[in-house]
């Protein structure tokens, strides 16, 4: 499924949700830091990961 850009993380499927979390976490950003992270929007996080995958790919 393709996701719109302006979807919050919250709303977006467990799965992706983990994938998300896992990728801010190798990006080295604190605990706090991720889950506000994680309360925000994928366009939000276009800085710290690769995010445009969820909003053009079906594979996910």
């Amino acid at each position: 499924m393709v996701y719109n850009k302006t979807a919050f993380i919250a709303t977006l499927p467990t799965m992706i949700q983990e994938d998300i979390f896992k990728c801010l976490e190798s990006t080295g950003i604190s605990t706090e830091d991720i889950q506000n992270a994680m309360d925000s929007r994928l366009c939000d996080l276009e800085e710290l990961i690769n995010v445009k995958r969820y909003w053009t790919s079906r594979c996910i």
